[in-house]
C-alpha cells in the first residue's frame, strides 16, 4: 500500500500527468484502506471533469457485491417511498451500484488466468469481446496488448450488436445522454451522497473541494 499511495502522491505533485485523464476508485469505498482514502480522492476530484479516457482502479471490489448492492440500493428506495415498485429498468438498476457509472466493456483482457474473477459481472455483457491471455500481469507487454487489440477486431462480427467506424462515437455519445437523462432525483440523491463523501476525505489531504451537481456525469469512458 505504501507503494501505491507513493505513486497517487507523485501523480497530485505532477498535475501536468493528469491532462485529459479522470481517474475513478470503484468498489466498497468503507473498506479503503484509511490512510489512502484521502489521496485517492483527492486524485477523484482534481481529475472530474477529464474526458479523454477515464482509468478505473478497483478495491475491495467484485462483480457480484456491485449487483447486490444495487438491489440494495433499490430496495431502499422502494421501502423510504422514493420509488415506485414498478419503476424499476435495467437503467436504472445499473445507476444504482455503489461505484460510479462504468460504460458497457468492449474488450476484457484477463491474464494469466482462464476465468472472469466476478470482474466487472454486469458491464462485461454479451456485447464484450473476452480475452485470455496467458501471460500474467507483470509480464504483459505492448505486443500482447496489440494482440488483444487485433483479437478485439478479427471477433467483434461474433457479439450480439457492434458499431464501427464513427458510428462507435455517436453510439458512446447517445449511451452518455440517454444515461444522464434517465437519472431520476432519487439516483441523483444517491450520487449526490458519495461526491460529499469523497470530498469529505480529500479535504483531509489538505484539499477544499465542491462538485457541481452536473460534475457527476461529467467523467466520460471512451
Amino acid at each position: 500500500m505504501a507503494l501505491l499511495k507513493e505513486k497517487f502522491e507523485y501523480k497530485l505533485q505532477h498535475p501536468e500527468e493528469l491532462t485529459g485523464r479522470c481517474y475513478r476508485f470503484v468498489g466498497k469505498r468503507d473498506l479503503f484502506p484509511e490512510d489512502l482514502k484521502p489521496v485517492m480522492y483527492k486524485l477523484m476530484l482534481m481529475t472530474k471533469n477529464n474526458t479523454t479516457i477515464v482509468v478505473n482502479i478497483a478495491f475491495a471490489y467484485t462483480g457480484r457485491d456491485e449487483i447486490v448492492s444495487g438491489v440494495n440500493t433499490l430496495v431502499e428506495g422502494i421501502r423510504n417511498n422514493e420509488l415506485a415498485l414498478n419503476s424499476n429498468t435495467e437503467s436504472l438498476f445499473e445507476q444504482s451500484f455503489h461505484n460510479f457509472p462504468v460504460s458497457p466493456v468492449d474488450l476484457f483482457v484477463r491474464t494469466g488466468e482462464c476465468r472472469l474473477s466476478d470482474f466487472l459481472t454486469w458491464e462485461s455483457n454479451d456485447e464484450a469481446v473476452l480475452t485470455f491471455i496467458e501471460d500474467y500481469w507483470p509480464n504483459f507487454s505492448y505486443w500482447k496488448f496489440l494482440w488483444a487489440i487485433f483479437y478485439f477486431q478479427t471477433n467483434l462480427s461474433s457479439v450480439s450488436f457492434q458499431v464501427t467506424g464513427s458510428d462507435c462515437d455517436a453510439f458512446k455519445t447517445r449511451y452518455l445522454e440517454e444515461q444522464s437523462q434517465n437519472l431520476n432525483e432519487f439516483v441523483r440523491k444517491k450520487r449526490r451522497s458519495e461526491w460529499n463523501v469523497v470530498e469529505l476525505h480529500a479535504k483531509s489531504f489538505g484539499m477544499d473541494a465542491r462538485v457541481s451537481a452536473s460534475g457527476v456525469d461529467e467523467c466520460r469512458k471512451l
